[in-house]
């Protein structure tokens, strides 16, 4: 996977629990952690993945994010639901 690498992400990103599983909030947006994550870092794909959405994020084990491809194809959840949508 192909993450182009960036120090000037947008916003800071949240771990937050959704159940049992934890979720990364950014910008708006949730995203799954991977299951297979390599070495310190964590790999997250957006919850709409399995929808067509291809933005990723990459933390390191501290949940700073070093790296994103935010190019979503839909509204940000976060928005939908503080509209009341």
């Amino acid at each position: 996977m192909h993450i182009p690498t960036t120090l000037n992400y947008p916003d800071p990103a949240i771990l937050i629990r959704s159940g049992k599983n934890k979720v990364l909030l950014a910008s708006g947006y949730l995203y799954n952690r991977r299951h297979n994550a390599r070495d310190q870092n964590w790999g997250w794909y957006c919850t709409r993945y399995h929808h067509g959405c291809k933005a990723r994020i990459i933390t390191d084990d501290a949940f700073f994010i070093i790296a994103y491809n935010g190019e979503h194809d839909h509204v940000a959840p976060v928005d939908v639901i503080a509209k009341g949508q």
